[in-house]
């Protein structure tokens, strides 16, 4: 291990870590992560199908080009053709077609369309939520990474300048060589300790820069974010702002409302559907037989379902059914994220807690500490007071550096939960 972190300090060394804002490390991730422009273009891709439908409420144009070659008068017998009497002819013309009304039903299923669409709309911006929530949590660790390793670092040099200590006064025979093995261990103690930590923080800045996008493991030198207000933790404002905002919270609705539209839709398949149409062309080439030049024509349509083999009936029990199913999805989301949204309010009070008590048992470790030492320095213990005294005070700090992040990574959790992450 020892001839391990020999090698590893001086790579660590070399390496020059890039200063970083939690801002930066959002921004980045959110133009790196593929699962952004995935969802950015889902939901560009859903928001054509409403145009889609609403086509049928714009005339329909289309133009022609037919001809056909037959002696006068012939009628072919088989029918293979549409007409079966077939005249020698070269027409071209135009048809249009124009949907009167169907009471309604398309513009259902293009409102239904529409709240699709508004639902993919929400999912992209869960998708960057979840992961601006990724780099939140990647960060804050790696923050408490760094700062258990500034103790770690701070607790080796304090130790081996006890060391340094101890050997002098060993060499003047003012202590004995007990002592000075007890400090050379604790000194070994905490180059494991600082160690093992720097792999954590190794391992920290890894999950960061994967967060972020970034293939190649990356060193970085954190920079501390403003501190967020954590003084309103009321559980029912927090609850109503989450059903409100919450980017699945209105997903669901988005996808209840595309549901019920369906059902009208599906109601309204059994009405008439009124177009109508016109047509007019001109026959430069024609048989003798053909009376006109040109020719021109209008007409209309009125379709009515009559027997569909349970077709229409079974598409509107399967819209029932998925509008209800939908209704129930969105009160588990919404119930879901009010249990959510009371944990992390949870979470956010038990860190606080815990920031407060390891305040207490640092400063408490500290005057254990300073006793320990003079009561060591009178002659009055052992060196094992006083390093038991020091690892209680390191202890203490590692818990406080984790409590206080915890609290800024609880909060980054409740803003995800609550929708209201940037």
């Amino acid at each position: 291990m020892k001839r391990f972190a020999l090698i590893l300090f001086p790579i660590l060394a070399s390496a020059q870590p890039q200063r970083l804002t939690l801002p930066e490390a959002v921004d980045l991730a959110l133009k790196n992560n593929p699962r952004v422009d995935a969802a950015r273009l889902d939901a560009l891709a859903s928001a054509e199908t409403p145009t889609q439908i609403r086509s049928n409420f714009y005339p329909q144009l289309s133009a022609n080009l037919a001809g056909s070659a037959a002696p006068d008068a012939t009628r072919i017998a088989m029918q293979a053709l549409q007409n079966p009497t077939q005249l020698s002819k070269l027409g071209a013309g135009l048809t249009v077609s124009q949907l009167v009304t169907d009471f309604g039903r398309t513009s259902k299923l293009a409102e239904s369309a529409a709240f699709l669409n508004k639902a993919d709309q929400q999912t992209a911006r869960a998708t960057r939520t979840q992961i601006v929530l990724q780099v939140n949590q990647a960060y804050f660790a790696a923050l408490r990474a760094q700062a258990i390793q500034q103790v770690a670092e701070k607790t080796l040099s304090t130790r081996q300048t006890i060391l340094d200590q101890v050997n002098a006064l060993a060499e003047n025979r003012i202590r004995s060589e007990l002592d000075v093995r007890f400090a050379q261990v604790s000194v070994e103690e905490a180059r494991l300790l600082l160690t093992q930590v720097m792999n954590e923080r190794q391992s920290a800045d890894a999950d960061l820069a994967v967060a972020m996008g970034l293939r190649a493991p990356q060193r970085f030198e954190l920079v501390e974010p403003d501190a967020g207000d954590t003084n309103n933790l009321d559980p029912a404002h927090w609850i109503d702002e989450a059903i409100r905002q919450n980017p699945e919270a209105e997903q669901r609705r988005y996808v209840l409302e595309a549901a019920l539209s369906r059902v009208v839709a599906e109601k309204r398949a059994y009405y008439p559907t009124i177009s109508a149409m016109a047509s007019a062309g001109v026959v430069p080439t024609h048989s003798n037989l053909w009376v006109r030049d040109n020719w021109a024509a209008v007409g209309f349509n009125i379709g009515l379902p009559v027997f569909t083999g349970k077709l229409l009936s079974s598409r509107k029990a399967e819209a029932e059914l998925r509008a209800e199913s939908a209704r129930k999805t969105l009160s588990d989301a919404e119930n879901r994220i009010a249990r959510n949204i009371s944990v992390a309010l949870l979470g956010i009070q038990n860190a606080q807690e815990r920031v407060r008590v390891s305040q207490q048992l640092v400063e408490r470790s500290q005057q254990a500490l300073d006793l320990a030492r003079a009561r060591y320095d009178l002659g009055l213990s052992s060196i094992v007071e006083f390093t038991q005294a020091q690892l209680a005070l390191i202890n203490s700090e590692i818990q406080l550096s984790a409590a206080r992040y915890d609290v800024e990574l609880q909060r980054a959790i409740l803003s995800f939960h609550a929708g209201t992450t940037p």
